[in-house]
């Protein structure tokens, strides 16, 4: 799966990067369109399908309850007439003297013996995958966008209401050779979308090898969403992550941090760095709670590593347009989770600064980046907005398809907007963590008062540690 996405011009003072630029806006403008065709086809698709399940539960005569038995048909037919055909073919290919071998031809025909005779459970196999692999309504926070045919496929073999023979819909199964077979969607009208042309059909098909293969291989027809407690958890936890945590099946997190080495400034125990959460009961002392600072998180080489790591599977070398492991999941997470922090001016801008500046070194030669080194927040923004294509023509957030390969740009993008977002994820659950952040109890001083607050017991010490008290 892959997908090229639109540039966007940035008007630079330097001709050669303006002509480079102009030289992709069209091409650009056509794939945008094909994407965004696509996209809007699977949304749509996806919703009837699901209103297709919902009536079926607030009014069960409106699902297609014979969804099986359709498919049982399928079967038979497809099967039709092939036990007298396997019996012929037994009479002719078995025996001290067969009749192949008189008519030179029992290669042949034993090879379509031991297909017809492999084929029931090579489509009941097919049927067992096909309908595992297009149930799209399991995935958690699906991107619907990422592929319209199959939304479609799925809704018909689903039989949902809406989408069964009455309404115009039906699937067969056929021998497609080779001891594969294709199953068949068929709609009255042209439904089934073309990216290369652009145009549609009234046909769908899929195969059952390429099934067979996806199965063995552990890969799945539609993109999965990771969700941000799975990758936070991945990050913080032991199995290749930080080890900052532990997490359980459940998701529940035990161990504890060092807040001291998340101090914005360790040495300089300024009030900025802390928290004092009151009493909210009688007797219950004062608690002065460390602040994270997410500079102090972004010098973690644990956290950066294993956020670096995850960046490899999702985008592989983010140089080259050659697919990460997790490059479905990648697009899947840009459009459902990140396309969705469209707020940049709170965006770390130096990791724009040091993006843009990444990404510049692998321009064609003779084309190059202004230089961000003196640039003011604003003009970073601007810069890399334009340059990264993070929103559309109509001011929303660009969408990744799923058919071209991830452009440099993309990956430079994605990789961005993904640590960006991490790091803030990672800030929150730490945070949350009030065990590992508490620096004291009663720390007996008045926050108009900085003098006696900095008076107070040296932070720089190892007397203090999480969970450790002033002493009295």
């Amino acid at each position: 799966m892959s997908y090229t996405s639109p540039k966007y011009t940035y008007v630079s003072s330097q001709p050669a990067y303006e002509r480079m630029q102009q030289q992709f806006t069209q091409a650009a403008s056509t794939i945008a369109s094909k994407i965004e065709t696509e996209r809007k086809r699977g949304e749509e698709l996806a919703a009837k399908g699901r209103a297709g399940s919902q009536a079926y539960i607030n009014k069960a005569a409106e699902y297609n309850s014979v969804g099986n038995q359709a498919t049982q048909g399928a079967v038979t037919k497809l099967f039709e007439g092939t036990g007298k055909r396997v019996g012929e073919l037994i009479r002719l290919t078995q025996g001290t003297n067969p009749q192949c071998a008189t008519d030179g031809n029992c290669e042949e025909l034993q090879a379509e013996l031991a297909e017809l005779k492999k084929g029931p459970s090579t489509v009941r196999d097919f049927i067992t995958n096909l309908s595992d692999q297009l149930d799209y309504e399991d995935i958690l926070n699906f991107d619907e966008g990422q592929n319209s045919n199959g939304v479609l496929a799925s809704n018909i073999l689903g039989g949902k209401s809406g989408f069964n023979e009455a309404n115009g819909y039906s699937y067969e199964l056929v021998n497609a050779g080779g001891g594969s077979y294709d199953i068949v969607f068929k709609s009255q009208k042209d439904e089934f979308y073309n990216p290369e042309t652009g145009e549609y059909s009234n046909e769908f098909k899929l195969n059952s090898a390429a099934f067979a293969d996806m199965a063995h291989n552990e890969k799945s027809y539609f993109a999965s969403t990771p969700t941000p407690d799975q990758q936070k958890q991945e990050i913080l936890g032991e199995a290749g992550g930080a080890g900052i945590y532990k997490y359980d099946k459940d998701g529940n997190r035990t161990g504890t941090y060092d807040v001291k080495k998340y101090l914005k400034d360790s040495d300089y125990p300024i009030k900025s760095n802390y928290e004092v959460s009151k009493s909210n009961k009688e007797g219950v002392p004062d608690t002065l709670y460390g602040v994270i600072d997410m500079d102090k998180l972004k010098a973690d080489t644990r956290i950066m590593g294993a956020i670096g790591a995850q960046l490899k599977n999702f985008t592989g070398n983010v140089n080259d347009d050659i697919a990460g492991i997790d490059d479905g999941e990648a697009r899947a997470f840009f459009n459902k989770v990140l396309s969705n922090q469209t707020d940049m001016n709170s965006f770390d801008v130096e990791l724009m600064r040091s993006t843009l500046s990444d990404y510049g070194k692998n321009l064609p030669e003779g084309t190059t980046l202004p230089d961000t080194t003196d640039m003011e927040d604003d003009q970073i923004r601007e810069l890399f907005n334009k340059t990264m294509g993070v929103f559309d023509e109509n001011g929303k957030q660009s969408k990744f398809g799923y058919r071209e390969d991830l452009t440099v740009g993309q990956k430079h993008l994605f990789n961005a907007l993904y640590t960006n977002y991490m790091l803030g994820q990672i800030r929150d659950e730490m945070m949350q963590d009030f065990d590992s952040r508490r620096i004291a109890l009663n720390p007996d001083f008045t926050q108009d008062n900085e003098s006696n607050f900095l008076n107070q017991q040296d932070l720089k010490g190892d007397t203090l540690g999480p969970g450790d008290e002033y002493p009295t």
